[in-house]
């Protein structure tokens, strides 16, 4: 699921809309497609190994968490994820997570869910210690 949350002051002034696809190249920087949309999305999402091949295909495709003004993929493991429109190479942030289990309701859980709020406790803390939730709008957990 995807969770929206406000991320600090108002800086919608500050982004230029964007409905070009393609990277803006200006005074010889390249900006990626969707770095000036607006409102401004910065998006984030955990990787594990069976991830992988989704999260990959995804930032080929500019799509998902990789059409956001800005992203973070946070994974147990450092992985080159591709390139990205300017051709800057997009990894994984790598941080030691806790395994995630499979509750069962009445036996280990009051939930027959996944128990991973430890995942996240520890992950929202790299985002926000990363400081790139305060430079959009709104946060997505994707």
């Amino acid at each position: 699921g995807m969770e929206l949350g406000a991320a600090g002051a108002d800086n919608a002034s500050s982004k230029a809309s964007s409905a070009e696809a393609a990277p803006a190249k200006a005074a010889g920087k390249c900006t990626r497609a969707h770095a000036a949309d607006d409102p401004g999305l910065f998006c984030w999402g955990v990787m594990f190994a069976s991830d992988r091949a989704l999260i990959d295909s995804q930032l080929t495709g500019k799509a998902g968490m990789f059409a956001c003004n800005d992203y973070l993929v946070i994974s147990p493991e450092d992985h080159l994820i591709g390139k990205d429109e300017c051709g800057e190479e997009v990894r994984t942030l790598k941080e030691s997570l806790p395994a995630v289990e499979k509750g069962v309701y009445g036996v280990n859980a009051e939930t027959s869910s996944w128990l991973n709020v430890p995942v996240f406790l520890k992950c929202w803390g790299k985002v926000i210690e990363s400081g790139k939730v305060w430079k959009q709008d709104f946060t997505v957990k994707s």
